[in-house]
């Protein structure tokens, strides 16, 4: 009679256990994501907003007492953001030749996010800006592939950061914004040059020096190239020798100029990154193999 009653007991204790865990399981499941959306998901409020557009792509584009435009010049498009005090110009680093391009702004209470979309035939890139008081700032760039039919992004602050929410059909994907994106921000004055075609803003002599080993001896050569009124002269010193060649423009944008020799022989390519100039191209690797870029100074301007 014991062993029955202990059979019984053990089995009630069994029957409890495996009731308890299918709930917890089922809570899991369904409670758990409403109570972290309720509690740690704020959506922003989004409005689709209406621009002017030239075969599908934004130029224009006022909200609140905001202006965004899109300016074309002859190597790259700029966006120039402007209010009633203050005028900001970023540089995309990305083709426009796609499908088209859409904007959208989020709201949630004082916090404001610009979504600009450069839409392709397969991936969908969103620039992130944050617009706080006055100020507007470009903070992240993030690639969505997409495939044929609707799709749609939302912005939600969770308890560990902003995230963009993107949707389409069955597909979801969560990114959460980065604040370490970095775009160049443009003055005004550099804006106008580049529009007008005017290279003036390249002016300055550009230095570096390089160990050059032949035949076992190593030798540092000097290397000068100065850009002064669309012209350019490259020297090469070194302790036995000199040389000089004329270079002609060829190209150029906010971060990048293309030089050429009179015969497209040589080409040499200064690059801008942040503060720091960078001389590449196909000569400069002949300079001293196998490095490919060099560290520029830039002692003038």
């Amino acid at each position: 009679m014991k062993i029955k009653l202990l059979l019984c007991f053990l089995l009630a204790i069994q029957l409890f256990s495996c009731k308890k865990s299918n709930v917890k399981g089922y809570a899991d499941r369904i409670i758990e994501p409403k109570k972290i959306q309720k509690n740690e998901t704020n959506e922003f409020v989004k409005t689709k907003l209406n621009c002017s557009k030239l075969d599908g792509f934004i130029k224009k584009c006022t909200f609140e007492n905001y202006t965004f435009e899109v300016k074309e010049t002859t190597e790259f498009p700029i966006v120039e953001f402007h209010n009633a005090t203050n005028l900001y110009y970023y540089n995309f680093e990305d083709s426009f030749d796609g499908i088209g391009s859409n904007a959208y702004l989020f709201k949630e209470n004082n916090k404001k996010i610009l979504l600009f979309e450069l839409e392709y035939e397969y991936n969908s890139l969103v620039y992130v800006f944050e617009i706080e008081k006055s100020d507007i700032k470009l903070v992240d760039k993030i690639k969505f592939q997409i495939s044929e039919g609707n799709y749609e992004f939302n912005i939600f602050k969770r308890t560990d950061g902003i995230y963009i929410d993107f949707k389409q059909g069955e597909v979801k994907v969560k990114e959460k914004i980065s604040s370490d994106f970095i775009i160049q921000n443009l003055d005004s004055e550099t804006i106008k040059n580049v529009i007008n075609n005017n290279v003036s803003w390249w002016d300055g002599t550009y230095t570096t020096k390089i160990e050059i080993v032949r035949d076992m001896e190593v030798n540092q050569l000097e290397v000068i190239l100065k850009i002064n009124d669309n012209n350019a002269t490259l020297k090469f010193l070194s302790k036995n020798n000199a040389s000089s060649i004329n270079l002609i423009i060829k190209n150029f944008s906010l971060d990048k100029i293309l030089l050429n020799d009179e015969d497209n022989n040589q080409e040499y390519i200064i690059q801008k990154k942040g503060k720091d100039y960078w001389l590449s191209g196909k000569s400069a690797y002949l300079i001293n193999p196998p490095n490919e870029k060099y560290l520029l100074r830039k002692i003038t301007k």
